[in-house]
């Protein structure tokens, strides 16, 4: 594992990068169908960026 993919990311950098809004983020947190955040402080929480990538990866491809 690199230095790049052990970044730290806020709710709103995660909710970007797969597209949508932070409320949904958190939503799907909530459902289980992403994976959770990890607590860096008392009301601070941030992704890793390792795993938001293979959350992405495991997404299936769409098709035309």
């Amino acid at each position: 594992m690199t230095v790049v993919e052990e970044l730290l990311l806020k709710d709103k950098e995660v909710a970007r990068m797969i597209g949508v809004s932070r409320g949904t983020l958190w939503r799907m947190v909530k459902a289980g169908l992403f994976p959770p955040p990890i607590r860096v402080g008392t009301r601070a929480v941030r992704w890793r960026l390792s795993e938001v990538l293979e959350w992405i990866a495991s997404r299936p491809v769409a098709t035309a």
